[in-house]
């Protein structure tokens, strides 16, 4: 998440804001399954608890007790969410706002993130120059790796490659101004250091699932939705 790198045990869990770079993976031949839950800011009842989430991203350690209750909330979420009856939405947001309490009286967060300090650098790097034009030898030479050994390891701690990784955080980006600006594509391609508006089409729609212009549309419906 951003430019850390988290072991989970079963029945911790993530928070994290908005737009926030994150993927999950393990090693190979090793499954494992997690439970996903998106909400939006305005779905918070409380202020208080807005302000709590804007800065509790990280990895949560819920003692026995409190596992057992965020599992009964999500499951309660998971069931609501398949019926279709009166007072869905308000019983779907009510039971956010109650499991959301329980995470936040109950659970204490990681002191510490399992992170492989180098490659926390690099992806941190990633980050500060991704609206440049970034080759592997820029990095190599930032960091004085041989390009066989970057790419390994980076593989290694985050499952993905240099290029997919930039991709990924330019794509983000992108969906952030997107949704917060009324920027034209070809503004946001350059903006998100995208070498042209058919490689960011292409790229976005590869990452996304979804056309730049549908993803707008999507966040638009959502609002009017919202208000």
């Amino acid at each position: 998440m951003g430019n850390e790198l988290y072991q989970t045990k079963s029945d911790e869990f993530m928070i994290f804001a908005p737009y926030v770079m994150h993927h999950s993976f393990a090693a190979p031949d090793t499954s494992f399954r997690r439970i996903v839950l998106y909400f939006r800011e305005e779905a918070v009842n409380s202020e208080k608890m807005k302000d709590l989430l804007r800065n509790g991203s990280g990895l949560y350690q819920p003692t026995p007790k409190a596992a057992n209750t965020i599992h009964s909330y999500l499951n309660k979420l998971l069931d609501e969410q398949s019926k279709d009856e009166t007072l869905h939405d308000e019983t779907m947001n009510s039971l956010l706002n109650i499991l959301l309490i329980a995470i936040m009286k109950s659970v204490t967060v990681s002191e510490k993130p399992e992170t492989e300090n180098r490659i926390s650098k690099i992806i941190d790097y990633i980050e500060q120059n991704h609206t440049k034009d970034i080759k592997l030898q820029d990095i190599t030479d930032h960091f004085y790796m041989s390009k066989y050994y970057l790419c390994h390891e980076f593989k290694k701690y985050t499952n993905r490659t240099i290029v997919e990784y930039i991709n990924s955080v330019r794509v983000s980006h992108a969906q952030q101004l997107i949704v917060e600006t009324k920027q034209s594509f070809t503004d946001i391609a350059e903006a998100t250091g995208f070498s042209s508006s058919t490689h960011f089409y292409r790229t976005f729609k590869a990452i996304a699932g979804i056309s730049p212009s549908q993803f707008r549309k999507n966040s638009m419906n959502i609002d009017k939705s919202t208000t």
